[in-house]
């Protein structure tokens, strides 16, 4: 702690521990906690209560009051917990009686402020940062907090119950092994008693008709299996195993998602490692027994335990997949293998859900939300029923967007259910993921893309659907590229859906078929076959129409399709024509996003298409590095000083024999450093971060190049003149003692005058956040200290 800080701390004390001063803001107490986690971090608690006693004797002082405000003894509670978290600093507060005080049943208990919920989670939250070490361990229980931290598992506030079943799990899970040290319950050796107390609740909160108690206990249990020692484990199984069948045959539903949560926890842990081990067997009956819409999320968190007994994994993966099977079963399809073998529970149950329109697209999008995951996982299922569950996601996209197949008569309200459903629709194409390894040979991409080329075409489908079905279409085309067949389907069924696309009354729609054309350009731009595509498809006369288009995100997705696609054909001149446009629309358009894009557009057309920058698109590259630098978006500014980066790396970075001399001149005469440095001194920080950043970058790159080649100081950069250069020395104190005095940056090397701009000095600063002054602890420590000396006690920690 600084001297400042130190002188104010006493100040600060009194005016906490006044009850007839006005308080400051509960984020001055927040923030002054936060500067106390970070002193107990580098000095120890006895350190800082012996170097400043007005720590303990405010906390003596609140706790002795008991009629203080709520919010300042949760502050002080928390903060003897923060100084006892040592056990140095614990024996010095025990030996001066504050914790007892603090925590103990004649102190903030016994007092009315306990009954607010922010002193009973101060209480608790206390106690969790003082339970570091064993003496803490000691007092903990020999006072019996333990029974008061469980009543508080059922608090009526959610925070504080929140807090306590934190702190119980923090207690089992830092449960010390005790050799030779017997329990009072079964004979169970190795674990200390305050831990038996906690285990003994857990049992009795399952046995009870409460199912708050339960539910919270069940939560506690999720919260510590697998990280708690293993015996400590064993004995919450234990209890768990012997009421988990009662509990799951009653009515209590909000019981019964904790306790599948905490199965799961369990059978992370080894205790599910044996094919007979009775968790399996309870898991096992449980897919039977849940409702669907249950059983499901249970299934998924079976299905990805890698270490869990085989059949029950594939038993799991049949229940998220058995929804589906309805589908198939409902159109009379055969499939040679079908998704489920044996069906798993009460098939009526499924059906009877399944007939109903709500509980139906519910259930097939829950189920669809994990079918993708299936795929990746080892053991589940042969290939055959891996191309079978493909093809019911296709399935199930035929029939939502209205495709007629033959069904029987108990399947015609599951397959009515489906018609139109949007949120079946993207739920399906989310399960269609990427291609992957697909045992269906060329064929099953073919149907991939037929079906998703019709969703492409149907007028009635929602724009978030199409922009789904178009991502993929990307993927999809991506793995078929290498196809004779592809080039066909583009050509002649993909481009002229995209082309009525771009011409959507919503913009959503336009928007996404442009960034599909932007993917499929940079996907397959190297393929000569899309190059021809291209060339006949009228597209680049309708992506040039779409730059006027009223929304601007449209604009700018059309400038990033339209810069993709230049570099298909990598014309000069063509470039050239659409980068002078370009340069039009950064100087034109009034939205930000246009002109964003320009500038990247830029930058990636200096990176992708090397031989042309220098020799044909200077003109306008330095035309926008000068618009964008003198853009009102920030964004803009920073994506120029990218583009400036990028221009130099490249200018650079081809030195040869002759060193950096020729292309520090050509850097001189386009006065792009001039242009990096105007930004220095931008009122938006991170435009001046970035500028800094990229002289930094030149600076090491001119160091090292000076340690192998000379020549360098031939070329001379006369910053004089400039305004960026006045500026900076106004900013650093003209004419003051050691400050910058007017001949302060003058005529030099490069590298001599990046030296003198300080930059690693100026990159600390422009590092910290806008507001580190003000909130210093210096400042925090002053204002609440302010309150003593003003009336009003307006303080702004802010």
């Amino acid at each position: 702690m600084d001297s400042q800080c130190a002188e104010l701390l006493p100040l600060v004390c009194a005016v906490l521990s006044d009850p007839r001063q006005s308080l400051p803001d509960d984020t001055c107490l927040e923030k002054l906690l936060d500067w106390f986690t970070e002193l107990t971090g580098r000095v120890s608690g006895l350190s800082l209560l012996q170097l400043h006693p007005c720590l303990t004797d405010f906390m003596s002082a609140v706790f002795k009051q008991k009629s203080s405000e709520p919010v300042i003894l949760s502050f002080s509670l928390r903060l003897a917990g923060q100084l006892a978290a040592s056990e140095e600093g614990f024996s010095f507060l025990e030996h001066r009686g504050v914790l007892d005080r603090a925590f103990g049943a004649q102190g903030v208990r016994g007092a009315a402020p306990w009954s607010e919920a922010t002193v009973r989670s101060g209480w608790v939250r206390g106690l969790g940062g003082m339970l570091q070490h064993t003496p803490a361990r000691h007092f903990f229980h020999n006072h019996g907090y333990t029974a008061v931290v469980l009543d508080l598992q059922t608090d009526m506030s959610l925070f504080v119950a929140a807090a306590a079943n934190q702190l119980l799990a923090q207690i089992l899970i830092s449960t010390p092994s005790l050799p030779g040290h017997a329990s009072p319950e079964n004979g169970i050796g190795g674990v200390e008693d305050g831990t038996v107390e906690i285990v003994r609740h857990v049992g009795e909160a399952l046995c009870s008709e409460d199912p708050l108690r339960s539910g919270q206990v069940l939560r506690l249990v999720g919260l510590t299996v697998g990280r708690c020692p293993q015996q400590v484990t064993e004995m919450l199984w234990q209890r768990m195993q012997a009421a988990t069948e009662r509990m799951m045959g009653n009515s209590q539903h909000s019981v019964q998602q904790p306790l599948l949560d905490a199965l799961l926890a369990v059978a992370r842990t080894a205790l599910f490692s044996s094919a007979d081990s009775s968790l399996v067997a309870l898991m096992d009956g449980l897919l039977g027994t849940l409702s669907p819409k249950q059983a499901i999320p249970f299934a998924s968190g079976i299905a990805r335990l890698q270490d869990g007994p085989a059949a029950l994994r594939r038993k799991a993966t049949a229940v998220i997949l058995q929804p589906l099977d309805c589908i198939l079963a409902a159109t009379d399809q055969q499939h040679p293998a079908g998704l489920v073998q044996e069906f798993v529970g009460e098939r009526s149950v499924l059906e009877e859900q399944m007939s109903r329109k709500a509980s139906c697209v519910s259930l097939l999008c829950l189920a669809l939300s994990h079918t993708q995951q299936l795929s990746s996982l080892q053991g589940l299922f042969p290939d055959p029923p891996a191309t079978a569950l493909l093809r019911c996601v296709l399935t199930v996209l035929k029939l939502s967007s209205g495709v007629a197949m033959p069904c029987g008569p108990a399947g015609a309200s599951v397959l009515t259910s489906l018609i139109g459903s949007s949120r079946v629709q993207r739920s399906a194409l989310d399960a269609l993921g990427g291609p992957g390894p697909c045992p269906g040979g060329a064929e099953v991409p073919a149907e991939v893309l037929a079906v998703l080329l019709e969703y492409l075409r149907n007028p009635g489908v929602d724009s978030s659907v199409l922009k789904k079905a178009m991502q993929a279409v990307s993927r999809w085309l991506c793995f078929c590229s290498d196809s004779a067949a592809i080039w066909l389907f583009l050509n002649e069924d993909l481009i002229p859906v995209l082309k009525k696309r771009l011409c959507d009354v919503r913009w959503e729609v336009r928007d996404s078929a442009l960034e599909l054309l932007t993917q499929l350009a940079e996907q397959l731009r190297e393929k000569p076959g899309f190059r021809t595509v291209l060339s006949g498809s009228g597209l680049p006369v309708l992506l040039l129409s779409s730059l006027s288009d009223p929304e601007s995100y449209v604009r700018a997705s059309a400038i990033t399709a339209l810069g993709q696609v230049a570099l298909v054909s990598a014309l000069a001149q063509e470039l050239q024509d659409l980068a002078l446009r370009f340069v039009e629309i950064l100087a034109q358009d009034s939205e930000g996003f246009p002109r964003r894009a320009v500038i990247r557009v830029f930058s990636m057309w200096l990176t992708q298409c090397p031989p042309l920058p220098a020799q044909d698109l200077e003109a306008p590259t330095l035309a926008v590095l000068a618009l964008g630098a003198k853009d009102l978006d920030w964004e803009v500014k920073v994506h120029t000083l990218e583009l400036a980066e990028t221009w130099m790396e490249q200018t650079l970075g081809d030195w040869g024999t002759s060193g950096p001399v020729e292309p520090l001149q050509k850097l001189l005469r386009w006065k792009l450093l001039d242009g990096v440095c105007e930004a220095l001194d931008d009122c938006d920080r991170p435009v001046a971060r970035k500028a800094c950043s990229v002289l930094l970058a030149l600076k090491g790159l001119l160091s090292r190049a000076a340690g192998l080649q000379g020549g360098m100081d031939s070329v001379t950069w006369d910053p004089a003149g400039q305004r960026w250069a006045e500026e900076l020395r106004q900013r650093r104190g003209a004419g003051e003692s050691g400050g910058a005095g007017p001949g302060w940056l003058r005529r030099g090397g490069v590298l001599e005058v990046l030296s003198v701009l300080e930059l690693e000095a100026l990159q600390e600063t422009l590092g910290q956040s806008s507001d580190h002054v003000q909130n210093s602890p210096r400042s925090l420590l002053e204002d609440i200290a302010a309150a003593r000396a003003s009336e009003d006690n307006a303080v702004d920690c802010y």
